[in-house]
This record gives structure tokens, C-alpha cells and sequence, in this order.
């Protein structure tokens, strides 16, 4: 999630019982909370980073994502959600329409040309 004023629509958007994990604050690092509709949600809301771990854990994550997630992606069952794929030579658009909030999923920039992007599933 990307914090900030994005935290109140993902709150709204949040299923009963939902779960919101932030792992990023590209939207800002405060939030503004509606305590009653958390409460009613029955949201749990939590956050991590990978920076501050050891080593050998982050290793033991890197490990168990190729395990248990990455074969989800070779087999089709899951994919990446991909809001805007932007061509290489355009990264600073693409940096643009994230910082004016333009894109709430996922951009990706592609190396190459089309066949290469029709092969990552864009």
C-alpha cells in the first residue's frame, strides 16, 4: 500500500475482516484514520520493511518466496497486476504520474521492444 492520503480510500475499499499491509510510504508516511470504520471493518492494519532485517533472514524470505510463491507464477495460477507499462526512454513520465498520484497499481518499465513486453503478459 502506498500510505498517505491513499490510506483512507484503501480503508473504504477494505473488506470485513480485510487485512492492510504497508510496505511502502510513497504517498507519505502519515495517515488519516477513521478509528470507528477500522473497528467496524474488523481491519487488521500492520506494516514491515525489509531494510532494518538481517541478512540471513532476508535470506530465509528470499528462500521461502521462491518456494512457495514464485511457482504460482511460473504456472499461471497468479500474476502481476499491472497498471502502466512504460517503455524505458519514458521513466520520467512514469515518475511524474506517480508522484501526482495518477497511478495506484503497479508501473512497470520495459526494456526492449514489443515482443519481450507481449512475453511478460503487457
Amino acid at each position: 500500500m502506498r500510505a498517505g492520503d491513499f490510506f483512507p480510500r484503501n480503508l473504504d475499499l477494505l473488506a470485513t475482516g480485510g487485512r492492510i499491509v504497508h510496505i511502502a510510504s510513497l504517498a507519505g508516511r502519515e495517515v488519516k484514520l477513521d478509528i470507528s470504520l477500522m473497528m467496524r471493518k474488523r481491519a487488521v492494519i500492520t506494516g514491515t520493511t525489509l531494510r532494518a532485517r538481517p541478512i540471513a533472514e532476508k535470506g530465509r524470505i528470499a528462500q521461502a518466496l521462491q518456494s512457495n510463491v514464485w511457482p504460482l507464477f511460473e504456472s499461471g495460477r497468479i500474476r502481476p497486476q499491472l497498471e502502466r507499462v512504460y517503455p524505458l526512454d519514458q521513466t520520467a513520465d512514469a515518475h511524474r504520474a506517480l508522484e501526482a498520484g495518477e497511478i495506484a497499481g503497479t508501473v512497470t518499465l520495459r526494456v526492449g521492444g514489443q515482443d519481450q513486453a507481449a512475453r511478460m503478459g503487457s
